[in-house]
Formats: structure tokens, C-alpha cells, sequence
């Protein structure tokens, strides 16, 4: 096999980039929303270059295509969007259950002793 074969079967590190950033955001999709927000960690430096439109605020800008860059930015933003919603809807549930506690029951924090036996523990 020669050289130019194998760098054609091996992806560029902006490449694989592009594919870890996607999965993430597919993951976080399945019922994992927290890969969003590490998603979104990770990737953090890299967006703060392209707002400042300044390739030389770090490493990870080295040699991408325009079209790498927007494919990076597509899935990082979207990761954002997912996770902004996650979070904003666990924060709602918390105050409306620390709000309304009293409302929701005893039930809702402690099994008695008599219904040991329906939970099959």
C-alpha cells in the first residue's frame, strides 16, 4: 500500500473532529443530553476563534476548509441548543417540585412498609 492510499483511508484530525462533534450531538440525541454540554466544553475554544474571526487564538484552527469549519460549528451549535433546553426544563421541574412539594405527597419520597411487597424489591 502506498503512502497516498493510507492517507486516503486514515480521516484528517479536522475530520475526525467533525465525526466526534456529530456523534456527541447523536448520543445526546439517544438520552444522553450531558454529551451536549461536553460537547460544547470541548469545542469551546474553537468557537470563540470564529466569533473573534481570529484563526491564531489557538491551535485547533490549523489548516481547515471553510466548509470543515461551518460542518464543526453546525453540530457544536446545535449541542448548544439541546442542551439549553435540557437544562432550562430539569431547572423547571426542580423549582415546580421544591414549590409544590407538599402537593405532590408522601408518596413521592418514601415507600411505606406495605407496599414492599408490589415493588418487588
Amino acid at each position: 500500500m502506498s503512502d497516498n492510499q493510507q492517507q486516503q483511508q486514515e480521516p484528517t484530525r479536522a475530520q475526525a473532529e467533525i465525526i466526534l462533534s456529530r456523534r456527541m450531538f447523536y448520543a445526546g440525541c439517544l438520552g444522553l443530553p450531558w454529551l451536549w454540554i461536553c460537547n460544547v466544553l470541548y469545542f469551546r475554544q474553537y468557537l470563540k476563534s470564529l466569533n473573534n474571526n481570529d484563526d491564531t487564538v489557538s491551535n485547533n484552527n490549523y489548516n481547515r476548509t471553510a466548509e470543515e469549519k461551518s460542518e464543526i460549528e453546525k453540530w457544536v451549535k446545535r449541542s448548544t441548543i439541546g442542551s439549553m433546553i435540557v437544562v432550562s426544563v430539569f431547572l423547571a421541574w426542580i423549582i415546580t417540585f421544591q414549590v409544590n412539594k407538599e402537593n405532590f405527597g408522601s408518596a413521592w419520597f418514601v415507600m411505606d412498609m406495605t407496599e414492599e411487597e408490589s415493588s418487588g424489591w
